[in-house]
């Protein structure tokens, strides 16, 4: 599970938008706001892998900062 919070909160310490998230992740931006506000709760691996990619981290990072 990801914790959707955890990811729009390091999205905006980094001070970027959904979108210019979104276009680093090459995700559309309705999945990371979906993400983000926990209508997508278990996205693909793919997709948190791109994600955290594109915050400079690894997904295992991102997944257990979100516990």
């Amino acid at each position: 599970m990801v914790n959707g919070a955890l990811i729009k909160k390091l999205r905006k310490e980094r001070n970027m938008t959904q979108r210019t998230l979104a276009i680093k992740a090459n995700i559309t931006e309705v999945t990371l706001g979906n993400i983000e506000n926990g209508h997508i709760s278990k996205p693909k691996m793919e997709t948190v892998s791109r994600i955290a990619k594109a915050l400079n981290m690894t997904s295992e990072k991102l997944m257990m900062e979100g516990w």
